[in-house]
């Protein structure tokens, strides 16, 4: 008769005793840390086909589209204690600028830089800094502008007005890149395809910063904003992707903008008048940076600048892609 009470009494303690509730253990999120360092050695060579593209939109209105497509044979030639020297040798280029006659001449003045050897001075971060020698680049392009107009005019059937008119056409080409002008537009595409060399960012997380855009012309930079992202890490395939954006601090860089623009039309012989209240402009990049991780090495670029004001849209676009030599 005892073994009863006792089995209530252990009944009882069982339902008496609090079970604490189970705590969640928290969630540890392992951020991932790509870094890009250059692992350049002298040697390291790569096809670059550079395919850039504009249009322009007026008042709603959609004018022809412009595509350039050069190949380039880049080169790392040499590696010391400042950074790293690369060679980039212009070939082939071909231009449709949406009409025949356009593109015949379009491309014929493009071939002008066919031979023409950029070499190019990286940091240690693999970032391009300068022209190794900017005057010897220069005098060299300009020889090969020469050298084509001469060419033609020996041809046999040649016509003088075309003489002429590729004459005119590269005189203007010349003087567009003009003293700091030169530099500042020759260099614009490789530094942007190599801008993300030597980065070191989290995968997922959005670094936000203010940052410049350069000034065509030479001048003073325009204050802008800016975003770099990683948005895909592949560590089997050894690639990360990087996501890009920047716009452009109007308030800021509003007479800086207007001096520009009133030094644009006054090298194209149509100067502004002192008292012209001239438009704001509007500068938005986009990008996405393909990276070889094992080399630090861009493989794949696409780049978009759009600008526009209240009756001009201009869309530039350049798309880069490296790779092995003789790979299809």
């Amino acid at each position: 008769m005892l073994l009863a009470p006792l089995l209530l009494a252990l009944a009882d303690l069982h339902r008496s005793v609090v079970v604490p509730p189970r705590v969640q253990e928290p969630v540890v999120e392992i951020q991932v840390l790509v870094e890009l360092p250059p692992a350049w050695t002298p040697g390291l060579k790569r096809t670059l086909e550079f395919v850039k593209e504009r249009q322009e939109e007026q008042r709603g209105k959609l004018g022809p589209k412009n595509v350039a497509t050069t190949t380039i044979d880049f080169e790392v030639t040499a590696k010391d204690d400042t950074g790293f020297t690369t060679n980039w040798t212009y070939r082939t280029t071909k231009v449709e600028a949406g009409n025949p006659i356009a593109s015949i001449v379009a491309t014929k003045v493009a071939s002008s830089y066919e031979g023409w050897v950029m070499r190019l001075h990286h940091g240690l971060d693999g970032s391009i800094e300068a022209f190794v020698d900017e005057d010897e680049a220069r005098t060299k392009l300009f020889s090969l502008m020469d050298g084509v107009v001469a060419t033609m005019a020996t041809q046999p059937g040649a016509k003088p007005k075309d003489v002429e008119t590729m004459r005119t056409a590269l005189s203007a080409a010349k003087s567009m890149l003009d003293g700091p002008a030169f530099a500042a537009s020759t260099l614009k595409d490789p530094q942007m395809i190599f801008i993300w060399c030597g980065a070191s960012l989290v995968v997922g997380e959005k670094r936000e910063y203010d940052d410049q855009l350069p000034n065509p012309f030479g001048g003073d930079p325009f204050p802008a904003h800016a975003s770099i992202e990683v948005v895909r890490h592949d560590a089997d395939k050894a690639e990360v992707e990087l996501e890009w954006h920047q716009t452009l601090d109007k308030e800021k860089a509003s007479a800086a903008i207007a001096a520009m623009l009133r030094e644009l039309a006054v090298k194209v012989g149509k100067p502004l008048p002192a008292d012209q209240e001239l438009p704001l402009l509007d500068i938005v990049d986009e990008g996405r940076w393909t990276f070889d991780t094992r080399l630090g090495l861009p493989t794949n670029v696409v780049w978009t600048r759009t600008i526009k004001n209240d009756e001009l849209v201009r869309r530039e676009t350049l798309r880069a892609t490296l790779r092995p030599v003789d790979a299809k």
